[in-house]
Protein backbone atom coordinates (compact mmCIF):
# COMPACT_ATOMS: atom_id res chain seq x y z
CA UNK A 1 0.00 0.00 0.00
CA UNK A 2 1.60 3.45 -0.53
CA UNK A 3 0.01 7.06 -1.44
CA UNK A 4 1.28 9.11 -3.37
CA UNK A 5 1.45 12.79 -4.13
CA UNK A 6 3.57 15.96 -5.89
CA UNK A 7 5.89 16.00 -2.78
CA UNK A 8 6.41 12.61 -2.24
CA UNK A 9 5.30 9.14 -1.01
CA UNK A 10 4.20 7.25 1.81
CA UNK A 11 4.81 3.56 1.64
CA UNK A 12 4.04 0.63 3.92
CA UNK A 13 5.76 -2.69 4.76
CA UNK A 14 6.94 -5.34 7.01
CA UNK A 15 10.10 -4.07 7.68
CA UNK A 16 11.66 -0.52 6.95
CA UNK A 17 14.22 -1.14 4.38
CA UNK A 18 11.15 -2.90 2.48
CA UNK A 19 9.06 0.15 2.61
CA UNK A 20 12.27 2.53 1.72
CA UNK A 21 12.66 0.28 -1.49
CA UNK A 22 8.69 0.39 -2.16
CA UNK A 23 9.39 4.38 -2.12
CA UNK A 24 12.53 4.34 -4.17
CA UNK A 25 11.07 2.30 -6.49
CA UNK A 26 8.20 4.20 -7.00
CA UNK A 27 10.20 8.00 -7.21
CA UNK A 28 12.81 6.31 -9.48
CA UNK A 29 15.43 7.62 -6.96
CA UNK A 30 18.26 6.77 -4.70
CA UNK A 31 18.12 6.67 -1.39
CA UNK A 32 20.86 9.16 -1.10
CA UNK A 33 18.69 11.41 -2.89
CA UNK A 34 15.82 11.32 -0.98
CA UNK A 35 14.65 12.73 2.43
CA UNK A 36 12.72 9.52 4.67
CA UNK A 37 10.79 10.08 7.76
CA UNK A 38 9.92 6.89 9.94
CA UNK A 39 5.86 7.01 10.40
CA UNK A 40 5.13 4.36 12.49
CA UNK A 41 7.70 1.61 13.07
CA UNK A 42 4.97 -1.18 14.19
CA UNK A 43 4.64 -2.90 16.93
CA UNK A 44 7.82 -5.49 16.93
CA UNK A 45 9.23 -8.22 19.37
CA UNK A 46 12.36 -9.22 20.13
CA UNK A 47 14.43 -10.68 16.73
CA UNK A 48 11.28 -9.42 14.39
CA UNK A 49 9.09 -12.17 15.50
CA UNK A 50 5.15 -10.96 14.59
CA UNK A 51 6.57 -7.73 12.92
CA UNK A 52 3.95 -4.91 12.49
CA UNK A 53 3.34 -2.83 9.41
CA UNK A 54 5.98 -0.42 8.72
CA UNK A 55 5.07 3.33 7.85
CA UNK A 56 7.31 5.55 6.02
CA UNK A 57 7.31 9.09 4.13
CA UNK A 58 9.83 9.81 1.34
CA UNK A 59 10.65 12.78 -0.66
CA UNK A 60 13.58 13.86 -3.02
CA UNK A 61 15.58 15.91 -1.74
CA UNK A 62 15.92 19.70 -2.67
CA UNK A 63 16.77 20.42 -5.95
CA UNK A 64 16.52 16.80 -7.64
CA UNK A 65 12.80 16.42 -9.73
CA UNK A 66 10.51 13.86 -9.50
CA UNK A 67 10.95 11.72 -12.95
CA UNK A 68 7.93 12.61 -15.26
CA UNK A 69 4.99 10.16 -15.24
CA UNK A 70 5.86 9.34 -18.42
CA UNK A 71 8.85 7.66 -17.59
CA UNK A 72 7.29 5.97 -14.73
CA UNK A 73 5.05 4.02 -17.33
CA UNK A 74 7.83 3.64 -19.93
CA UNK A 75 8.82 0.14 -20.67
CA UNK A 76 7.80 -1.87 -17.48
CA UNK A 77 8.73 -4.68 -18.79
CA UNK A 78 12.16 -4.06 -20.22
CA UNK A 79 13.59 -1.94 -16.88
CA UNK A 80 15.53 -4.39 -14.76
CA UNK A 81 16.71 -3.48 -10.68
CA UNK A 82 13.38 -2.44 -10.02
CA UNK A 83 13.70 -4.46 -6.54
CA UNK A 84 17.54 -2.91 -5.60
CA UNK A 85 17.05 -3.12 -1.81
CA UNK A 86 17.60 -3.79 2.14
CA UNK A 87 17.21 -5.95 3.81
CA UNK A 88 16.76 -7.76 3.94
CA UNK A 89 18.09 -4.88 3.04
CA UNK A 90 19.38 -7.16 2.76
CA UNK A 91 21.67 -8.47 1.45
CA UNK A 92 22.77 -5.70 0.09
CA UNK A 93 23.02 -3.20 -1.42
CA UNK A 94 23.03 0.71 -2.75
CA UNK A 95 24.59 3.38 -1.40
CA UNK A 96 23.75 4.16 2.53
CA UNK A 97 21.18 7.07 2.95
CA UNK A 98 22.29 10.22 5.27
CA UNK A 99 19.22 10.03 7.45
CA UNK A 100 19.33 9.91 10.83
CA UNK A 101 17.92 6.61 12.83
CA UNK A 102 17.94 8.67 16.36
CA UNK A 103 14.27 9.74 17.31
CA UNK A 104 13.40 12.77 18.69
CA UNK A 105 9.92 11.29 19.99
CA UNK A 106 8.21 8.69 18.27
CA UNK A 107 7.62 8.73 14.75
CA UNK A 108 10.32 11.34 13.81
CA UNK A 109 13.80 10.92 13.07
CA UNK A 110 15.94 13.42 12.98
CA UNK A 111 18.17 14.75 9.76
CA UNK A 112 21.35 14.25 9.81
CA UNK A 113 25.12 13.46 11.47
CA UNK A 114 25.89 15.39 14.49
CA UNK A 115 28.62 17.80 15.52
CA UNK A 116 30.58 15.80 16.71
CA UNK A 117 30.36 13.32 13.84
CA UNK A 118 31.58 15.86 11.49
CA UNK A 119 34.30 16.91 13.83
CA UNK A 120 36.20 13.86 12.56
CA UNK A 121 37.67 12.51 9.82
CA UNK A 122 35.76 10.31 7.70
CA UNK A 123 37.80 7.33 7.73
CA UNK A 124 38.41 7.68 11.27
CA UNK A 125 34.16 7.98 12.11
CA UNK A 126 33.66 5.00 10.04
CA UNK A 127 36.26 3.10 11.57
CA UNK A 128 34.61 3.90 14.98
CA UNK A 129 30.83 3.00 13.62
CA UNK A 130 32.20 -0.39 12.70
CA UNK A 131 33.93 -0.79 15.93
CA UNK A 132 30.65 0.34 17.72
CA UNK A 133 28.55 -2.15 15.62
CA UNK A 134 30.90 -5.02 16.73
CA UNK A 135 30.72 -4.33 20.10
CA UNK A 136 26.77 -4.17 20.26
CA UNK A 137 26.69 -7.03 18.40
CA UNK A 138 29.17 -8.96 20.18
CA UNK A 139 27.06 -7.90 23.21
CA UNK A 140 23.81 -8.90 22.35
CA UNK A 141 25.11 -12.55 20.70
CA UNK A 142 26.37 -13.07 24.43
CA UNK A 143 23.26 -12.30 26.00
CA UNK A 144 20.85 -14.29 24.00
CA UNK A 145 23.65 -17.10 25.22
CA UNK A 146 25.44 -17.95 22.02
CA UNK A 147 29.24 -18.08 21.84
CA UNK A 148 30.17 -16.71 18.53
CA UNK A 149 32.62 -13.94 17.37
CA UNK A 150 31.82 -10.71 14.97
CA UNK A 151 34.42 -10.13 12.06
CA UNK A 152 33.94 -6.96 10.05
CA UNK A 153 34.49 -6.50 6.60
CA UNK A 154 34.80 -2.83 5.82
CA UNK A 155 32.61 -1.54 2.62
CA UNK A 156 33.58 -1.58 -0.69
CA UNK A 157 32.05 1.09 -3.39
CA UNK A 158 28.31 1.20 -3.24
CA UNK A 159 28.55 -2.37 -0.42
CA UNK A 160 28.31 -1.32 3.35
CA UNK A 161 29.97 -2.96 5.58
CA UNK A 162 29.48 -6.29 6.86
CA UNK A 163 29.63 -7.90 10.22
CA UNK A 164 30.31 -11.99 9.78
CA UNK A 165 28.71 -13.87 12.99
CA UNK A 166 31.20 -17.09 13.38
CA UNK A 167 30.91 -19.73 15.81
CA UNK A 168 28.65 -23.27 15.55
CA UNK A 169 25.01 -24.00 15.92
CA UNK A 170 24.44 -20.25 14.56
CA UNK A 171 21.40 -21.57 12.07
CA UNK A 172 18.58 -19.76 14.84
CA UNK A 173 19.83 -16.83 13.65
CA UNK A 174 19.13 -17.41 10.02
CA UNK A 175 15.53 -18.83 10.10
CA UNK A 176 13.12 -19.37 7.33
CA UNK A 177 14.45 -17.93 4.04
CA UNK A 178 16.61 -15.48 6.14
CA UNK A 179 13.81 -14.02 8.25
CA UNK A 180 15.78 -14.12 11.35
CA UNK A 181 18.50 -12.62 10.07
CA UNK A 182 16.93 -9.86 8.38
CA UNK A 183 15.21 -8.96 11.57
CA UNK A 184 18.75 -9.13 13.47
CA UNK A 185 20.19 -7.05 11.01
CA UNK A 186 17.42 -4.36 11.56
CA UNK A 187 17.98 -4.30 15.19
CA UNK A 188 21.80 -4.25 15.11
CA UNK A 189 21.30 -0.66 12.70
CA UNK A 190 19.23 0.66 15.25
CA UNK A 191 21.36 -0.08 18.35
CA UNK A 192 24.28 1.06 16.17
CA UNK A 193 22.61 4.50 14.89
CA UNK A 194 21.11 5.35 18.44
CA UNK A 195 24.65 4.91 19.90
CA UNK A 196 26.42 6.78 17.36
CA UNK A 197 23.45 9.75 16.38
CA UNK A 198 23.22 9.18 12.86
CA UNK A 199 21.85 6.46 10.56
CA UNK A 200 24.72 3.50 9.77
CA UNK A 201 24.15 1.27 6.79
CA UNK A 202 25.58 -2.15 8.21
CA UNK A 203 25.01 -5.58 7.00
CA UNK A 204 24.83 -8.57 9.36
CA UNK A 205 25.49 -11.81 7.90
CA UNK A 206 25.85 -15.32 9.71
CA UNK A 207 28.79 -17.64 8.57
CA UNK A 208 28.40 -16.26 5.05
CA UNK A 209 25.40 -17.11 4.63
CA UNK A 210 24.52 -13.88 2.51
CA UNK A 211 27.55 -14.70 0.14
CA UNK A 212 27.11 -18.27 -0.64
CA UNK A 213 22.98 -17.41 -0.84
CA UNK A 214 24.08 -14.07 -3.20
CA UNK A 215 26.03 -16.90 -4.96
CA UNK A 216 23.60 -19.55 -5.65
CA UNK A 217 21.13 -17.04 -6.61
CA UNK A 218 23.18 -15.11 -9.11
CA UNK A 219 23.65 -18.57 -11.06
CA UNK A 220 19.84 -19.70 -10.54
CA UNK A 221 19.29 -16.26 -12.69
CA UNK A 222 21.69 -16.86 -15.36
CA UNK A 223 20.32 -20.70 -15.80
CA UNK A 224 16.41 -19.40 -15.90
CA UNK A 225 17.76 -16.71 -18.32
CA UNK A 226 18.79 -18.93 -20.31
CA UNK A 227 15.88 -20.95 -20.46
CA UNK A 228 13.90 -18.31 -21.12
CA UNK A 229 15.43 -17.62 -24.40
CA UNK A 230 15.89 -21.34 -25.26
CA UNK A 231 11.98 -21.79 -24.62
CA UNK A 232 10.86 -18.47 -25.64
CA UNK A 233 8.23 -18.48 -22.93
CA UNK A 234 8.12 -16.48 -19.22
CA UNK A 235 9.97 -17.81 -16.55
CA UNK A 236 8.43 -17.08 -12.95
CA UNK A 237 10.84 -18.02 -9.56
CA UNK A 238 9.73 -18.71 -6.45
CA UNK A 239 8.72 -15.95 -3.90
CA UNK A 240 11.80 -14.26 -2.38
CA UNK A 241 12.10 -11.35 -0.32
CA UNK A 242 13.53 -8.07 -2.09
CA UNK A 243 16.80 -8.27 -1.31
CA UNK A 244 17.14 -11.29 -3.07
CA UNK A 245 14.93 -10.23 -5.85
CA UNK A 246 17.19 -7.32 -6.42
CA UNK A 247 20.11 -9.59 -6.65
CA UNK A 248 18.58 -11.60 -9.17
CA UNK A 249 17.92 -7.81 -11.45
CA UNK A 250 21.15 -7.40 -11.01
CA UNK A 251 22.31 -10.66 -12.27
CA UNK A 252 20.10 -10.50 -15.83
CA UNK A 253 21.01 -6.32 -16.03
CA UNK A 254 23.50 -6.86 -18.74
CA UNK A 255 21.95 -10.33 -19.60
CA UNK A 256 21.32 -9.89 -23.74
CA UNK A 257 17.67 -11.38 -24.70
CA UNK A 258 15.48 -11.13 -21.44
CA UNK A 259 14.23 -8.52 -18.67
CA UNK A 260 13.43 -9.33 -15.54
CA UNK A 261 10.24 -7.65 -13.34
CA UNK A 262 8.83 -8.16 -9.96
CA UNK A 263 5.26 -9.46 -9.97
CA UNK A 264 2.89 -10.31 -6.81
CA UNK A 265 2.26 -8.92 -3.53
CA UNK A 266 3.55 -9.28 -0.23
CA UNK A 267 5.42 -12.88 0.81
CA UNK A 268 4.25 -13.68 -2.75
CA UNK A 269 6.32 -11.74 -4.89
CA UNK A 270 8.56 -13.18 -7.06
CA UNK A 271 10.76 -12.56 -10.03
CA UNK A 272 9.24 -12.97 -13.72
CA UNK A 273 12.11 -13.51 -16.58
CA UNK A 274 11.31 -12.06 -19.91
CA UNK A 275 12.82 -13.62 -23.05
CA UNK A 276 12.94 -10.75 -25.39
CA UNK A 277 10.73 -12.97 -27.78
CA UNK A 278 8.10 -14.34 -25.66
CA UNK A 279 5.64 -16.87 -26.66
CA UNK A 280 2.90 -15.54 -24.01
CA UNK A 281 -0.30 -14.22 -26.05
Amino acid sequence: MAAESEEGVEVVGRTVDEAVQKGLDMLHLRRDQVSIEIVSDGARTLLGFRPGQVRVRMAPKSGLAKPHRAEERRGTRNRVGSEVSPTVAAAGQEAPPEVAARRAEPGAVGTGPTPEANAKPATEAVGDELDVARRLLADLLERMGLRASVEVHPGTGEEPARLNITGRNLAMLIGRRGETLAALQFLTRLMVSHKVGHWVSVAVDVDNYRLKREETLRRLAVRMGEQAIETGRVQELEPMPPAERRIIHLALRDFAGVSSQSIGEGESRRVTIIPARSSRS
